[in-house]
């Protein structure tokens, strides 16, 4: 069988109606929820692998998969050794709730790799009317 994807606008809901219903109702229990999908998306047996690479190593994997899931939106990434700089231009679907949970997965990714006290923002949001998303994460090792 051919695999299928849901519409990234259905997902979207999905993720507000779980809020709605479990959360506050403010969009807060996304990230959270985003951190949970980190933890069930990296097996027992995948998390030796994250420790090997730098912190950072996670998200130069993450956006090489966008491509994967989405037809449309383009990555620049800047880093230093302790923080990194993700900029998605070029994604029309752009949806508040979803760049919520997305800085929660890439900051429990993040953690799985091994870097401490992360701390993950949101900075701009195409969906708020920012020309880009712009996520800033900083952490130690």
């Amino acid at each position: 069988k051919r695999l299928r994807w849901y519409p990234f606008a259905l997902h979207c809901r999905l993720l507000r109606a779980v809020d709605a219903e479990v959360g506050a109702g403010d969009l807060t229990l996304l990230y959270e929820l985003g951190q949970h999908s980190a933890s069930r998306d990296a097996p027992v047996f995948f998390r030796p692998f994250l420790r090997l690479g730098h912190p950072g190593w996670i998200i130069d994997v993450a956006t090489k998969l966008w491509r994967f899931f989405h037809r449309e939106g383009k990555w620049e990434i800047e880093r230093t050794p302790q923080e990194l700089v993700a900029k998605l231009q070029d994604f029309e679907e752009a949806d508040h709730a979803f760049c919520l949970s997305f800085i929660g997965y890439v900051t429990g990714m993040m953690e799985l790799s091994g870097a401490k006290d992360v701390e993950g923002t949101h900075v701009a949001c195409r969906a708020k009317g920012a020309p880009s998303c712009v996520f800033t994460i900083r952490w130690s090792v």
